[in-house]
């Protein structure tokens, strides 16, 4: 399909439960999202491709678009010109399907692993088998642990440039005779990450075995890392071993000139975009809860942390979501009383049932108690410091923008991300935030009118002071001027959030006293007058729960405290 600069984009995503087709044309000489419909994913269903799920998804699309995007036999048009019939530019984004099966391998079990499984845990991998020297297992014993893993990729580390190279030869040899058998054993896609001088030995020994891909060495000397070169390269060898994989990714990766991004590599690419445009000091943060998956990306002056949990989702995986952080966390975010037993038999039914939509309010909110939860483990998982302030925080994924009311969502962002000082939550409403960084690979300029036209919208301004009070102890003092010239001054205690009416996309004075040695950013006790304050959908918020806080332990303090959050935000 052809990419001219001014033609029509069609983004579609295959989540694990949704796949969503959206529609993006030039509209009075800028890029807008015109239109967006979903349909349920289909890799699941009992022929196992995607391909049905896409089909509807543009089925319904085209009912809203008026472009014609099938021919009679209900095969994919591409378009070449200004017709409303056919594709013009298609990108897409996969999350669906399994974690890829990585095996391992290393020369120790130390920091060349630590290094490899930072880059695993960029994407969609689950390590199931690790092979390395200090394992000390025979070679037959090793070979045989190789093949019932069943690897889909096999990723080789270790090895500093221009340091060992028979032990590194040896282990890739493990490998090579676990795969010796065609017949019986699948070969995985293979990737080497390790000491360059052995790239053509690396490269015969494995000619017979599977596609290889060679990368920079990730670990050149001792205390050097390098990620960023594999970052680029694993995105590729996903994208290939998905197709691999069938589920229609092949024709998918037709239709879309071989583009086929995993979906956090494009949440990624799109994070990292904005924080050229945004504060370059301050860095910006971006969460996308699924599903399967959670991924938290965060980039400062370009520089991009990625950290995906494929084991940490609402649906599929919510399981293992409340095996990691146990029922009591979980259970602290309702307003109601429940048992352990029945977050057990909700979750569990979630797991079975990943499209459910929640039947009643208790319902809803034990499904945000269990994203706050997913949220926060993968944020904490990247190591970023809780006092790294970033601006904008920008939220994605169903459960944020499907709840019912933009509070709700602002309520999951603050207790999970809990940001700290001046910053603004942003929330994807349209789930295209992948979509735009897809975009950016084949039409950047489209990717970037997209992102600035609105469609990401302003939940609004926070105000977060970091510090320690008694309940009920005033800690800061706001008064704001809007641009009529009125005022408007509250007294904010320690424990309570406070909603302050900002017209939506109007400007305002806010002037900021903290007490108690209370920090906004500018140090302990230091206020601040901030100009040109945006209100969002919810106008300016005040967190003044402390950082980092909890909720209360006592189960009737608590109750009150979760209504009374709600309440602030317009929930329900």
């Amino acid at each position: 399909m052809t990419t001219p600069l001014d033609s029509a984009i069609v983004s579609v995503d295959f989540g694990s439960v949704t796949t969503r087709a959206a529609y993006f044309d030039v509209i009075d000489g800028e890029y807008r999202y015109v239109a967006g419909r979903e349909a349920p994913t289909t890799i699941h269903s009992l022929n196992g491709s995607a391909m049905a799920g896409l089909q509807q998804a543009l089925f319904h699309l085209q009912e809203v678009t008026g472009r014609q995007y099938f021919d009679a036999d209900w095969n994919i048009l591409a378009a070449d010109d200004h017709t409303p019939v056919g594709i013009q530019t298609m990108v897409a984004t996969a999350s669906a399907g399994k974690p890829l099966r990585v095996l391992l391998v290393g020369l120790t079990n130390g920091i060349s692993a630590q290094v490899a499984q930072r880059a695993l845990g960029t994407s969609y991998f689950e390590i199931v088998e690790s092979i390395h020297l200090t394992d000390f297992r025979p070679d037959h014993i090793r070979v045989e642990a190789i093949r019932l893993a069943k690897p889909d990729i096999v990723f080789i580390s270790g090895g500093v440039e221009h340091g060992a190279t028979a032990d590194v030869l040896r282990l890739c040899g493990t490998v090579s005779d676990a795969f010796s058998d065609k017949a019986r054993f699948h070969p995985p896609q293979l990737i080497y990450a390790g000491n360059s001088q052995l790239h053509d030995q690396v490269t015969t020994l494995f000619a017979e075995v599977g596609p290889l891909t060679i990368i920079d060495n990730i670990r050149p000397e001792l205390a050097q890392a390098r990620l960023a070169p594999a970052l680029d390269r694993l995105a590729d060898v996903e994208s290939q071993a998905r197709t691999l994989q069938g589920l229609g990714y092949k024709r998918i990766s037709e239709l879309t000139d071989g583009r086929l991004t995993p979906t956090a590599t494009a949440l990624g690419t799109v994070i990292q975009f904005a924080s050229r445009i945004f504060d370059a000091s301050r860095g910006v943060m971006g969460v996308d809860i699924g599903a399967r998956t959670t991924t938290v990306a965060s980039a400062i002056d370009g520089d991009l942390q990625l950290t995906v949990r494929p084991d940490l989702g609402i649906g599929h995986s919510a399981v293992s979501l409340l095996k990691h952080v146990g029922a009591d966390n979980v259970l602290r975010w309702l307003p109601f009383l429940l048992t352990p037993d029945d977050l057990s038999n909700f979750v569990h039914n979630k797991a079975l049932n990943p499209g459910l939509v929640p039947e009643d309010r208790n319902s809803l909110l034990i499904e945000q108690a269990l994203a706050r939860e997913a949220m926060r483990v993968s944020r904490e998982a990247t190591g970023i410091t809780a006092t790294q302030a970033f601006e904008p925080i920008i939220g994605s994924g169903a459960v944020l923008a499907k709840a019912p009311q933009p509070g709700m969502a602002a309520l999951m962002l603050l207790d999970a991300m809990q940001p700290v000082g001046v910053t603004t939550l942003l929330l994807d409403q349209n789930t295209i935030l992948p979509a735009l960084g897809a975009m950016a690979e084949v039409n950047p300029v489209a990717a970037v009118q997209v992102f600035g036209s609105g469609s990401i919208v302003n939940l609004g301004s926070v105000i977060s002071p970091v510090g320690r009070a008694k309940p009920g102890q005033i800690v800061l003092q706001v008064e704001v001027t809007y641009s009529n010239g009125d005022n408007y001054s509250v007294e904010v205690p320690y424990g309570e959030i406070e909603q302050i009416a900002i017209p939506f996309n109007e400007k305002a004075t806010v002037k900021l006293q903290p007490l108690r040695r209370f920090d906004i950013g500018f140090g302990e006790g230091q206020g601040r007058s901030l100009a040109n304050i945006t209100g969002g959908l919810l106008g300016l918020i005040i967190d003044a729960r402390g950082r980092p806080f909890a909720p209360a332990t006592s189960n009737g303090t608590r109750l009150t405290q979760i209504q009374n959050w709600l309440n602030a935000l317009g929930g329900m």
